[in-house]
């Protein structure tokens, strides 16, 4: 099975899957994209990422925040695993917290930019298991959508020290989702699509 292909429809099919409500939005939520969305990337790449972007792009064209719910914080999280230098990896936290904090909201909660540590320091010890990625990616992603959000937002400063647990707490959930699914889909890729089909059909029958 053609992994890119699997990646984009699995990340396609997760929009619909709600989580929780973007605080500060009445519209925009978290989804299972922000587990798949990164994959696209992983696993197919610039080409794929870019597909992916496009798709998301004719799905959400009346959107204020266009940049923020089309998948950009997802490519770069992406990108962002799939990188190999060191410096690099640093370096962009590091960017998204000085952009953060440049802005006066951000300036005023300045500690809400500072788990984009978490990142920094997993590059800097050169942790390397799927869960420490999984972990970097979904912060990343975290940080590029935060700096949008509070370009383009109207959050406050109170509001976004009030959402640092949930933060904590949220992208946890989605490192641990994302690793699953990682595995889920290289094992996924290994199937031609005939067999998988034929071994979904066998098992139905014998659910029923």
């Amino acid at each position: 099975m053609n992994v890119i292909l699997l990646t984009l429809s699995l990340a396609l099919l997760s929009k619909f899957v709600a989580f929780s409500w973007v605080i500060g939005s009445v519209s925009a939520f978290f989804s299972a994209i922000n587990v798949m969305g990164p994959l696209v990337v992983v696993f197919g790449g610039l080409p794929g990422g870019l597909i992916y972007l496009a798709l998301n792009f004719c799905f959400k064209t009346k959107t204020i925040f266009l940049l923020a719910s089309t998948g950009v914080p997802n490519l770069l999280a992406g990108w962002y695993w799939r990188l190999n230098s060191k410096l690099i990896k640093i370096l962009l936290p590091c960017l998204s917290m000085g952009l953060f904090w440049y802005q006066t909201w951000g300036t005023l909660a300045a500690w809400y930019a500072a788990l984009w540590l978490i990142p920094v320091l997993i590059a800097v010890f050169d942790f390397n298991n799927l869960f420490a990625k999984s972990l970097a990616a979904t912060w990343m992603a975290h940080a590029v959508g935060s700096v949008l959000w509070l370009y383009f937002g109207n959050i406050s400063a109170q509001s976004w020290l009030y959402i640092m647990p949930i933060a904590i707490l949220e992208r946890t959930c989605l490192a641990v989702l994302m690793a699953i699914m990682y595995q889920a889909v290289k094992t996924m890729s290994k199937y031609k699509m005939p067999k998988l089909l034929n071994n979904l059909l066998l098992s139905l029958k014998r659910a029923s």
